[in-house]
């Protein structure tokens, strides 16, 4: 780090008679970091003061092309251990050029040089040294990484909470000009034993940009008080000298909950190796529960309120022989209760499963990845894998999913696909037994989700048995049927490819289907259209499904689909792709599914031609709506007129059709004031062409000031003025001449304006019924006055 701003450098003194002798410097200001526009300002020590002493500042300032001259102030006492010295001193006051060109750079030697006019000897110090910072770095973001629930407030302040032995990340974001950039972070306000070696950083860094992040693991015994907010400074520096920080604030939070979670009884033997744990916590504070299994192994289990209480649940995996079971209540930072009362369970030696593999089928229901779909006359076929302590006697049980089928169909031991699969840090050997069954073409039970196939695992040398029922089918033998699917839309938008019908869409536009199924389970299906293939924005939330008619007593449902694409679903822009497939699927009450799919052209090349006005719309009219015509480029296309009406910050649209001559003609509407027209070709799927160029129009309104008769309180007078006001007065007067309110609007320009009165004067209270005289004075844009005089009755 570069010497503070009031370091002192003694140095070795010279040979006597080898000339001035060099005794220290003293930095007044700004210290030893510069920068362009600083006032450097410092006293070099000598031993005499008859010396010519000159500082060549050209190292730190380009514009300093000669050396500057000290001049004599005085003697200064110097503390040097037990001595005292008294050596002369020379100032010196620069300033640093705004326009000094010099990169930045540290370790910049000022030489000073002192003459002895009477010996003609001279002597250069070079210990004075600076660096220069013009582009020091300049901090862009930082954040703690984490929980955000972890964040607090204290005192306007926002904190983060941490606890001994936790974990810290914080990514930071910082520009920079001389190469090359790092940074360093301070943990010793949060942890007593911090040392720089313990934080751990990565950064990716770009010309002029650096995205770093740091971890750092406290101690167990980092931070012992409460005290708060502890900083975590972090710098950044330069190649230079050039320095940056920003400090990120924490809280420590060593206290846990209070009271221990207490575990529901538990079964003293088991025979499954899966065991369901479950308990109740007593602090609110408590955001899991940690349980150990024979010590070891932490599994992490959830809190839910239930009715009145806080409960956990969990399931542990035992080993064979006693296990012991404890908890632990964790709040949000990771401190823990005390631990619970141990509980012990005996896990007797019963054939473990290991997993399955399935060979046939091998599709999958359409609304999961994990339960399979079969129907009457499909084989399943599949392995069976169970630890390899023991020859099993491994059996199947099908009569779930098959009327015809044995409870109890021997399994193949085949030793050739045993496995041994690394488990953790441990090895497991699995056994491998075969299965195969075909479902019969005469099994008449209902269609179903979630159907076991239970597997038996019979140990001949124990005894025991165990059961696996993992393997879940689903039945399908009567899936919906697709009745139809109707696109909604102008017959102009369906056009042949190559023997297919395809439906013209574009990006941005929308798209309405109808579809309907029949399904003998009388419920309504789960409808679902991917646009993935046309929309590359697509998500599957985005599109709209609406129930036409429910199933009814013939088990049909009818559903409207509705999709809006992205302005940039699909294509480059007059590049049309065809076909494009939507796959619409429906899913019955139970696996049953059918699929249709739909086939769309993107077309996003407008009309080539525009629409042109016959003749130009005037400028300034008198009525609404106004009548215009035009030539448009013909069928198919219409004609759409946008009307901006700026004034009252809205807009209309009107759609046109030509005649057969390409004609067109319409009525716009238009609002006071100042109203834009423009005209735009627009093909069969909202495509539009070039727009006619845009017509100013005025509606002007002949009544200038609108006042209800009678005026009662709460109503408005209405002015109004089509060329528009830079500033309006408006005064009210009694008949004896006395004004009782008035208003200034200098907010223009503006076109129109609604003034309210309340009926009271300016001290608040309510006039008296009968006649008045409104004064208003229009300043126009302009600077035209203009005053005029109306009288009005006022009721209460």
């Amino acid at each position: 780090p570069a010497p503070a701003p009031t370091a002192r450098r003694l140095l070795a003194p010279a040979a006597e008679g080898e000339g001035p002798i060099c005794k220290g410097y003293r930095v007044l200001q700004p210290g030893t970091v510069l920068a362009n526009g600083n006032v450097l300002e410092f006293y070099s020590l000598w031993d005499s003061a008859g010396y010519d002493v000159r500082a060549d500042l050209s190292a730190v300032d380009a514009t300093a092309e000669t050396p500057i001259a000290g001049t004599y102030v005085g003697d200064e006492s110097v503390v040097e251990g037990d001595s005292v010295h008294v050596w002369p001193a020379y100032r010196f006051e620069h300033t640093i050029s705004e326009e000094n060109s010099l990169s930045d750079g540290a370790g910049l030697i000022v030489p000073i040089t002192a003459w002895s006019a009477s010996t003609g000897d001279s002597t250069t110090s070079e210990a004075l040294q600076f660096c220069l910072s013009n582009a020091p770095p300049e901090h862009r973001e930082s954040r703690i990484v984490g929980d955000a629930r972890r964040f607090v407030e204290r005192d306007g302040e926002t904190l983060y909470r941490v606890r001994n032995g936790d974990s810290i990340r914080v990514e930071t974001t910082w520009r920079y000009t001389v190469a090359p950039f790092g940074i360093e972070a301070d943990f010793a306000a949060l942890d007593d034993s911090a040392a720089v070696r313990t934080v751990y950083y990565g950064g990716v860094s770009e010309e002029g940009e650096a995205d770093y992040w740091f971890w750092y693991e406290l101690s167990d015994q980092a931070f012992s008080g409460s005290d708060y907010p502890l900083p975590l400074l972090v710098r950044g520096f330069d190649g230079g000298c050039g320095r940056d920080s920003v400090t990120l604030l924490f809280e420590m939070d060593n206290q846990g909950p209070s009271e221990a979670p207490s575990l529901h009884p538990l079964p003293a033997v088991v025979t499954d190796a899966e065991l369901a744990v479950s308990g109740r916590i007593y602090d609110e504070d408590a955001e899991d529960v940690l349980l150990l299994v024979n010590g070891g192994g932490y599994h992490v289990a959830q809190v839910y309120a239930s009715y009145d209480s806080l409960v956990f649940a969990d399931t542990l995996s035992l080993a064979a022989g006693t296990n012991t079971i404890t908890a632990y209540a964790r709040d949000l930072v990771g401190n823990r209760s005390p631990v619970s009362e141990t509980a012990s369970v005996e896990l007797q030696d019963v054939p473990l499963f290991r997993s399955f593999t399935v060979v046939e089928p091998e599709t999958v229901a359409c609304h999961t990845d994990s339960v399979l779909a079969v129907e009457n006359g499909d084989l399943i076929h599949f392995y069976a894998f169970w630890d390899d302590r023991a020859e099993y006697g491994v059996t199947a049980d099908f009569s779930r999913i098959d009327s015809e089928g044995p409870e109890a169909l021997p399994a193949t031991r085949r030793p050739d696909l045993d496995r041994v699969v690394t488990v953790g840090d441990s090895s497991q050997a699995w056994a491998c037994y075969e299965v195969s069954h075909r479902i019969s073409e005469q099994n008449a039970l209902s269609d179903g989700d979630d159907l076991a196939v239970p597997v038996t695992a019979d140990d001949p040398q124990t005894g025991n048995r165990a059961t696996s029922e993992t393997l879940l089918l689903c039945l399908r033998n009567d899936p919906p049927e697709h009745l139809w699917t109707h696109l909604l839309g102008d017959s102009a938008r369906f056009v042949e490819r190559d023997d297919e019908t395809l439906f013209l869409v574009r990006n941005g536009g929308t798209i309405n289907i109808q579809t309907s199924w029949r399904s003998i389970y009388r419920s309504q299906f789960d409808v679902a259209a991917d646009f993935s293939q046309v929309d590359r924005d697509f998500l599957e939330h985005l599109v709209s499904y609406a129930v036409i008619d429910s199933l009814t007593s013939d088990s049909v449902g009818t559903y409207a689909i509705s999709y809006a694409f992205s302005v940039d679903a699909c294509c480059d822009e007059g590049v049309d792709e065809y076909p494009l497939s939507v796959p619409i699927r429906i899913r019955d009450a139970h696996c049953g599914c059918g699929t249709h799919t739909i086939r769309l052209e993107m077309d996003n090349q407008g009309p080539a031609e525009g629409v042109t006005f016959d003749p130009t719309p005037l400028g300034s009219v008198g009525q609404s709506p106004l009548a215009v015509s035009g030539v448009a480029p013909g069928s198919p296309y219409d004609v759409l007129l946008v009307i901006d009406h700026e004034d009252a910050d809205s807009t209309s649209r009107v759609t046109a059709v030509p005649d057969a001559e390409d004609r067109f003609t319409a009525e716009v509407p238009l609002l006071s004031g100042s109203n834009r027209l423009e005209a735009f070709a627009r093909d069969v799927v909202g495509n539009r062409s070039s727009g006619s160029g845009a017509v100013l129009i005025y509606l002007v309104d002949q009544t200038a000031l609108e006042i209800p008769k009678p005026f009662h309180r709460g109503d408005e007078f209405v002015l109004v003025n089509p060329g528009g006001w830079e500033a309006l007065e408006v005064e009210i007067y009694n008949l004896e001449g006395d004004r009782v309110w008035s208003r200034s609007y200098r907010d223009g320009p503006f076109y129109r304006r609604n003034v309210v009165w309340d009926g009271r004067n300016a001290a608040g209270e309510t006039v008296r019924q009968g006649p008045y005289l409104l004064r208003v004075v229009m300043t126009a844009i302009g600077g035209s006055q203009r005053t005029e005089v109306r009288a009005f009755v006022f009721q209460r």
